[in-house]
């Protein structure tokens, strides 16, 4: 990602997501999707075939229950794809001044945060990220509420950015760096 630098402002981390962030989008998010394909791939399998009933009407068991477990295969495939288009629009940039985000396959997104707004920056990693080697750094900034009547300057709201799909050395290595530069700062 080209990034147009402030004045004394350096680059100190630049990363994208692991590509194995993929698989991990795929089974994380989408794990209801896949059941279901699983549920009817194992029903059209053990179904007996069907046939032209008594009426003319033709049933459609056959086609499932010769492909069902081909169209859940693709699917699987097709998935994965997506989803490794999708984190390759990802892009993290950590500088001494701030931390830069873009990402998005179908609309691009971009969000800036100042290390001045930053509260809290931490570190984890699920069970599941860890298996496939990965873990997660949470930016807190101090934001504003937009309610539903209109701008409330009088609440504060947590506003959380993560960085996902990030290699664990590589998250400890984003931790370390924000909190120096949060540090240098106070």
């Amino acid at each position: 990602m080209q990034v147009i630098l402030q004045e004394n402002e350096k680059i100190l981390l630049e990363f994208k997501p692991k590509p194995s962030m993929a698989w991990y989008l795929l089974l994380s998010r989408a794990w209801h999707v896949l059941l279901l394909l699983v549920v009817l791939a194992v029903m059209t399998s053990f179904s007996p075939p069907g046939s032209v009933d008594a009426a003319g009407n033709v049933s459609f068991e056959p086609l499932l229950h010769h492909y069902g477990m081909v169209i859940l295969v693709l699917l699987v495939i097709i998935g994965y794809f997506w989803f490794r288009q999708v984190i390759r629009s990802y892009d993290y940039v950590i500088t001494n001044q701030r931390a830069i985000l873009r990402y998005g396959f179908l609309s691009l997104n971009k969000r800036i945060i100042p290390y001045s707004q930053v509260n809290d920056v931490n570190l984890s990693a699920s069970f599941f990220e860890r298996m496939f080697g990965l873990g997660s750094v949470y930016i807190d900034c101090l934001g504003t509420v937009f309610s539903a009547v209109g701008f409330n300057r009088n609440r504060a709201a947590n506003n959380t950015t993560r960085l996902e799909g990030l290699a664990l050395e590589e998250c400890e290595q984003v931790l370390q760096a924000i909190s120096k530069e949060l540090s240098n700062r106070r």
